[in-house]
């Protein structure tokens, strides 16, 4: 997909992964489109809660990332936890410290 301005559903591969953050609710069961489309996970934000959601059998369910298995749903909100942290650069940089020390060697 490097390069293309657009994505074909016809021709094109589903996104691997879907980001989403809801404040507000919505009528559209957003979750049923993208198991339509395939896409294999969704990280679903709700303003407080963030869930890592798999597709399995047609439906999503709870799960581990496959994406980046030695993440947590926690250890992210933590990290991006505006609390913490004085300013923007400053939990850029707690993050990238976390993932630098985390990554899976290989």
């Amino acid at each position: 997909m490097r390069g293309k301005r657009e994505w074909d559903g016809e021709s094109d591969p589903p996104p691997d992964l879907v980001l989403e953050v809801e404040i507000s609710p919505s009528s559209i069961n957003r979750m049923k489109l993208y198991a339509a489309l395939g896409v294999p996970e969704v990280w679903r934000f709700d303003g407080e809660l963030l869930r890592f959601e798999i597709l399995g059998a047609g439906k999503y369910r709870e799960g581990e990332s496959l994406a980046f298995p030695y993440l947590r749903p926690e250890v992210i909100a933590e990290l991006i936890d505006e609390r913490t942290h004085p300013s923007q650069l400053e939990m850029m940089s707690s993050f990238r410290t976390w993932l630098l020390a985390n990554r899976p060697s290989g």
